[in-house]
């Protein structure tokens, strides 16, 4: 997933995000969200400089807590 994401190419960003989003979900299922969203906030750091990758995180709710979550 790493080349996914270094990679500038919309298709790949897309993709992705779906893998993110599936990490997510496990995360979340396992009570590991809050591990998650701090190896995200990571990773999306390292990438500021790629609009369309963070716009296509912000669009999926990538990164944020469940609703109900502390």
């Amino acid at each position: 997933m790493p080349e996914r994401v270094r990679s500038k190419k919309p298709r790949e960003y897309d993709a992705a995000v779906a893998v993110l989003l599936d990490l997510q979900a496990l995360a979340e299922r396992d009570g590991d969200g809050n591990a998650f969203s701090q190896r995200f906030r990571q990773l999306r750091e390292q990438h500021l400089r790629k609009p369309s990758l963070i716009q296509r995180f912000d669009n999926a709710g990538l990164g944020l807590k469940p609703s109900g979550a502390a």
